[in-house]
């Protein structure tokens, strides 16, 4: 999937139309997710009802034939025939022009700072099962009736912000998730009861659709046809290291500061990436088109 992710991304870029990314994304994510509850659930019983080691050569096996499956509609994709504008560049060429890509293109770099900022605005969703658990008894039924609630908010908040991005503005989408992991933290830090969690899960939800579809379908947006794999590279690999650091930086100030601390960071780092959106990249739909406006900054 890591080594996929540009391709699957340029792909799409070329079959769906520009004006439906969002809607696309969020159809596709809210369908992975409720296969994936489905598939849990498949694999939860075959486990418990059959002995080993069938039950685990089962779950392979129903595995490995959905993974063929997908590989056949992809196999059926076809790309419309576009002719290169000029012939590929060299390796060298290539890296030169990543370079380029950061220094002349202020709306990318400002939009790879929002998706960093967006990492940590989530850190303390993690957390949320076991600081109810230790400081308001929270039971293992509940922790997965609460889980429940989180994964249908997500399936069905994905298509729904998704065409809503579409039809609005990406960035006011992901400035309302930014603000959602906001309340979300601030909501698990003061919640008197058990039931407040709910809300929190819900808004975590909605935060983490906004990251990530919405994420997704703005990278997009940035560059020419023939620049838009070294855009969504650009994009996947240089997020990558706060995305790692994020849970381990709120897992250390959990343990060692407490778990009130990394819910006040997501809820200051929430309303920052809420900040640097308004006043970098959000608007109307029509102008947030950053392949227009790179003659601009440079």
């Amino acid at each position: 999937m890591v080594f996929s992710a540009t391709a699957w991304q340029s792909l799409i870029a070329k079959i769906i139309p520009e004006d439906r990314h969002g809607t696309f994304f969020g159809l596709q994510s809210a369908l992975a997710n409720l296969f994936a509850s489905g598939a849990g659930v498949a694999a939860g019983l075959l486990l418990e009802k059959l002995d080993l080691p069938l039950n685990y050569a089962l779950c392979f096996l129903f595995a490995a034939l959905a993974m063929s499956i997908s590989y056949i509609f992809l196999s059926l994709t076809r790309e419309a025939d576009i002719v290169p504008e000029e012939s590929p560049p060299t390796a060298v060429l290539f890296y030169k022009n990543l370079v380029t890509i950061l220094k002349r293109d202020r709306r990318f770099r400002w939009f790879l700072v929002v998706r960093g900022l967006s990492q940590l605005s989530v850190v303390a969703f993690a957390f949320y099962t076991v600081y109810a658990v230790r400081a308001l008894g929270m039971t293992e039924a509940i922790a997965g009736l609460m889980m429940g609630v989180y994964t249908v908010g997500q399936i069905a908040a994905n298509p729904i912000m998704g065409w809503i991005g579409d039809r609005w503005s990406h960035p006011a989408v992901m400035i309302v998730g930014a603000l959602a992991a906001t309340i979300s933290a601030l909501v698990a830090l003061t919640a008197p009861q058990l039931s407040w969690f709910y809300l929190a899960f819900i808004l975590a939800g909605i935060a983490n659709v906004s990251i990530w579809t919405i994420g997704i379908a703005m990278t997009l947006k940035f560059g020419t046809l023939a620049e838009r794999p070294a855009y969504i590279g650009l994009a996947n690999t240089l997020i990558a290291p706060v995305t790692i650091l994020a849970p381990l930086l709120g897992g250390w100030l959990a343990d060692y500061a407490g778990f009130e601390y990394t819910f006040v960071l997501s809820a200051i780092c929430g309303v920052v990436t809420a900040i640097v959106l308004a006043l970098t990249l959000s608007g109307p739909r029509s102008r947030f088109n950053p392949t227009i406006t790179q003659a601009i900054d440079e």
